[in-house]
């Protein structure tokens, strides 16, 4: 896995697709593969695109409050 820039995502989520909330930013974004894993200011978000050619794509969201490794 590899870190993204967190500013470019948080422009790139709010756009297409409009994933986060308004007052919501990224901290931290790591690459793993054609998956990512994103942490916010308000939750855990997987992002995982299946198939070969990855057009199949599944968004998985966690509230950091019921996350206990994060509080």
């Amino acid at each position: 896995a590899h870190m993204k820039d967190a500013t470019e995502l948080t422009a790139t989520l709010r756009m297409t697709p409009a994933l986060l909330q308004s007052d919501e930013s990224i901290e931290a974004a790591f690459k793993c593969g054609r998956d990512m894993f994103l942490i916010s200011t308000k939750r855990i978000i997987i992002i995982d695109k299946q198939g070969i050619t990855g057009k199949s794509v599944e968004y998985k969201s966690y509230p950091l409050g019921f996350t206990a490794a994060f509080r």
